[in-house]
Parts: structure tokens; C-alpha cells; sequence
């Protein structure tokens, strides 16, 4: 709505609302909804802080990926994305307490929220040591290619299949191809996309296979 009109901004609010993959989320008790809204809500107020350079939307931003890492134990791994896009945005600004600025709010909620889990609910999530595993995997490219392969097949399933997407993906290319022009000027956006999917395609990679949950059970319900 900001960027267009009122018009355009129902209309695309319907169209996600629409979709047969978000409706069913929003019908069951998991947590990927209130997660994607977190997050794609503060990937907008970081656009809006590179437009505008106004710090009230960097603060909001760091709120929602804060919030996000109460709702998923993969919730923190997001961060990232936003935080690299901020460095490089700093690095060419010479704007250097922006990324600071950014980190604190996150830490109000992940230091008191870490402290409970761990020394009073004696509980912590499993998914910090896979993680890790699959970085250093990556790092001495002792690489599961079948793995690999299997969430690219996934991935290919989903841009393929109406019936979970709708149209949202032959929308989003119309889009960039429409907009091949200015990619200068959308570059941090583009950017942030391309982090994203990438950080998606990593969280699946290290998603462990334990209790008769495999990957493919993991790329259904994830």
C-alpha cells in the first residue's frame, strides 16, 4: 500500500490470503505462519529503513526477527539474511552503528528467552548443533548430494504445483521480469530475497533424521 495504492495492496493482501499453502497453515497449530509473518513483516521495514533511513523502522525490524526466534528453534537463523543485506547498506553508507542498533533489540529477546530454556526448563533446541554440522560439512565439501538433490526436486514440486502455491510463483517472475530494469534500485530487496531462499534451501539441508523423520518429512510439513 505504501509503495502503490490502496487497490494494489488489497488486491496482493487477497491474493496471499488466497493461497491454498498459506489458508491451510493458517487452519493448524504450527508455528510456520506466525514465523513467516514475523519475518516478511520485518524484511519490509528493513526495505523501508534503506528508502527512508529512518532508525524507527530499523528498531521495527529487529522486534519482528526477535519475536520470530520465540516462535521456531530456527527462528534465529534468519537473522542473517537481514543482517548481511544491513552490513553491506552500512558499508556503503559508512553508517557503522545501524548493524549495532540492529542487534540490540534482538538480544532483549534472545538472552532471556536462551537463559529460561536452558538453566530453568532444561531444555535447548537440538537444531544449533545440525547447524553446525552442516556448515562444516559444506566447509570441507563433504557434501550429501542426494540430499541436495532431493530439496531441489522439492523445491521444483512447489513452483510447479497450483494447487500449493497458486499463482504466487508465475507472479513473482512476471514481477522480476517486469522489473529487470531496476534492479539497481531494488538491489537490497533482491538481495534480501536471494539470502532468504538460500537460508530456506540450508535449514532443510540440516534438518536431522531422527525418529523415523526424514528429510521428506521434514520438507512436508516444513
Amino acid at each position: 500500500k505504501r509503495y502503490g495504492c490502496r487497490y494494489i495492496g488489497s488486491a496482493g493482501t487477497l491474493m496471499l490470503a488466497l493461497t491454498p499453502f498459506v489458508f491451510f497453515h493458517s487452519t493448524i497449530a504450527y508455528a510456520n505462519l506466525p514465523m513467516a509473518f514475523y519475518y516478511t513483516a520485518s524484511v519490509i521495514y528493513l526495505y523501508q529503513f534503506f528508502q527512508d533511513n529512518n532508525r524507527a523502522f530499523l528498531i521495527l525490524s529487529s522486534i519482528l526477527v526477535g519475536v520470530g526466534y520465540w516462535t521456531r528453534p530456527d527462528g534465529l537463523i534468519w537473522l542473517f539474511p537481514n543482517l548481511a543485506v544491513l552490513i553491506i547498506y552500512a558499508l556503503r553508507r559508512k553508517q557503522w552503528l545501524e548493524p549495532i542498533l540492529y542487534l540490540g533489540p534482538i538480544l532483549a529477546f534472545f538472552v532471556p528467552w536462551s537463559t529460561l530454556t536452558k538453566y530453568i526448563n532444561h531444555w535447548s533446541s537440538p537444531y544449533l548443533g545440525y547447524a553446525l554440522k552442516s556448515i562444516r560439512q559444506l566447509f570441507t565439501l563433504d557434501i550429501e548430494i542426494s540430499r541436495m538433490q532431493g530439496i531441489l526436486h522439492y523445491f521444483y514440486q512447489q513452483i510447479q504445483d497450483y494447487s500449493i502455491w497458486g499463482y504466487v510463483w508465475p507472479f513473482f517472475f512476471f514481477i522480476l521480469i517486469l522489473y529487470s530494469t531496476r534492479i539497481r534500485k531494488y538491489s537490497y530487496l533482491l538481495a534480501l530475497i536471494g539470502l532468504d531462499i538460500l537460508i530456506l534451501f540450508f535449514i532443510f539441508y540440516t534438518a536431522p533424521e531422527t525418529n523415523n523423520m526424514g528429510l521428506n518429512w521434514w520438507l512436508r510439513t516444513g
